[in-house]
């Protein structure tokens, strides 16, 4: 057992050596409380005459910059002379602003004057800043009175006579804020001189307090506490069974022999703590593995379900279009016989299976796990996709007042998926028709061109800005200009893909090649003959 402390322990002598130092520290804090508020003090006086000596220099550069300006109106004869006076109006202004900074900040310094004598000696500063006001504002007055026929040399005149009697003020009023400032320099540096005396005292003081302090308690108290740190080095490299020595019945004493204690638990807990950690951190890694795959596939999933779901609007709006067109020509049409009602049907019908197709498609992205739309991958022919489509929208075109050209009489023969292949034609007759003006006219070309097949749709709406050409092909992405409820935003980011995954493009012209209007072009791979 540690038996118990004696009277004079390390808390009683640090209790002393604390106390002559706080009488040290409580010496020195009133000095330097002194010495800060007096520095302050000065400080104050010095950086509020460096700002005014500083607003002083802007007013005398905003008054040159309103001379010149007066100078500039008079000499500039495209302009009307209330445009003139507007101009040196708005100058004089910035004039009156930097004279009233001053007028405030020498008002503040009056106020922080600490008695009469002192307060009339700042007070005739503000006179001096009165006396060039009213100078400017003669000035002023007279150059916004002055007769625009007179030409530039009375303004001239009148501008030197200014500068005659405003200069000598200006130089004064900042030759007073310098010497304020010299002053109060000069004060700071007495000021610093007797703080270092006081200093100097005061730290020799506290050097002998140290010394004493420090042969009577610091020096021992280090020597058993660096005792301590290389046990404890040696305890937190592993060595659980260094133990203290406990030479003296104090303080430290009793910590030491609770150290000892500690260690000796430490160790035996040690290897059970060791089993532990390595079965949790086994445990840990399993599940940061099982948690980054689920977490990736997830979102791949989430990825897939979202760009579905985006696209099923766009693609079943098409074949609904043409359907509801459809029924409200046999609705509202008069005079058609059954051969016409009969055609009607059938391409009710036709594109009723096909959105039943699409419906079907929708359903099996949605029920699988990669979300994405498979392609065919069949012979058809690219010009006929393109008669198909083009017979699809014709009843739209027709209800607009458009008229439709086609030139796709030559084979386009190529491998691919013919239904989504003509849906994408379709998709883009009819943001073409959307954006034509009322009697335009829309064209459908097929060409050959080298390993490539394509069909260049062309309109003659307004276009789409050359910035805004690349957005149309991004998710939800309209432009700045897109006409409100001229869809989604998916049609063209949907059609891009179908084209690009059959080994084709899409590209946008705008304007068209006539000039006006956008032309889109869709391409596919040319079948050779010795593919077939």
């Amino acid at each position: 057992m540690i038996p118990r402390l004696p009277t004079f322990s390390i808390r009683t002598r640090m209790l002393v050596g604390s106390g002559l130092m706080a009488v040290l520290a409580l010496l020195a804090a009133a000095s330097m409380i002194y010495a800060a508020s007096e520095t302050a003090r000065r400080l104050d006086q010095v950086t509020a005459a460096q700002q005014r000596m500083e607003l002083f220099s802007a007013l005398s550069a905003r008054v040159s910059d309103y001379a010149v300006v007066a100078i500039d109106a008079a000499n500039a004869t495209s302009i009307t002379w209330d445009a003139r006076n507007a101009r040196l109006y708005s100058r004089r202004e910035i004039v009156d602003e930097s004279f009233g900074r001053i007028e405030q900040a020498l008002a503040e310094h009056v106020g922080k004057a600490t008695d009469e004598q002192e307060v009339n000696r700042r007070a005739t500063f503000s006179i001096s800043v009165a006396r060039m006001r009213a100078q400017f504002r003669v000035l002023a007055r007279a150059m916004e009175d002055a007769d625009p026929s007179a030409g530039v040399e009375p303004l001239r005149a009148r501008l030197d006579g200014f500068a005659t009697q405003f200069s000598p003020l200006l130089d004064a009023a900042i030759n007073d804020e310098r010497r304020e400032r010299i002053t109060a320099l000069a004060a700071i540096e007495t000021l610093r001189s007797r703080l270092m005396i006081l200093a100097l005292g005061v730290g020799i003081l506290a050097i002998l307090a140290f010394l004493l302090f420090q042969g009577t308690l610091i020096a021992p108290l280090l020597r058993r506490i660096r005792t301590t740190t290389e046990a404890a080095s040696l305890t937190g490299g592993g060595r659980l069974n260094t133990r203290l020595a406990i030479d003296r019945r104090d303080e430290l004493g009793l910590l030491f022999a609770n150290v000892n204690r500690m260690a000796a638990r430490l160790d035996r807990r040690r290897a059970g703590v060791d089993a532990d950690r390595a079965r949790l951190e086994e445990i840990v890694e399993e599940r940061t593995m099982a948690l980054r795959e689920a977490n990736d596939t997830l979102a791949i999933i989430d990825e897939n379900r979202r760009r579905f779901f985006s696209d099923v609007s766009h693609e079943l709006r098409t074949p609904l279009t043409v359907i509801l067109g459809e029924a409200e020509v046999g609705q509202r049409a008069s005079g058609l016989t059954d051969a016409d009602y009969k055609a009607s049907l059938d391409v009710i019908h036709a594109r009723a299976r096909r959105l039943n197709r699409r419906v079907e498609d929708m359903l099996r992205i949605a029920r699988s796990e990669s979300g994405r739309i498979d392609l065919d991958q069949s012979l058809f022919d690219l010009a006929k996709a393109g008669r198909d489509a083009s017979e699809d929208v014709a009843g739209l075109v027709t209800r607009r007042g458009l008229t439709l050209d086609t030139a796709l009489d030559l084979p386009l023969p190529t491998l691919g998926d013919a239904d989504w292949t003509r849906q994408v034609i379709s998709g883009v007759l009819e943001n073409a028709i959307s954006h034509s003006p009322s009697q335009g006219h829309l064209t459908v070309v097929a060409q050959i061109g080298g390993e490539s097949l394509s069909l260049t749709i062309t309109d003659e709406g307004p276009g789409i800005p050359a910035e805004e050409v690349e957005c149309v092909f991004t998710r939800f992405e309209r432009g700045k200009t897109a006409r409100a409820g001229a869809g989604f935003g998916v049609g063209l980011a949907l059609a891009r893909w179908v084209m690009e995954s059959q080994g084709g493009g899409i590209d946008v012209a705008s304007p068209a090649p006539s000039g006006r209007g956008t032309a889109v072009t869709l391409s596919l791979p040319r079948l050779l003959e010795e593919d077939e």
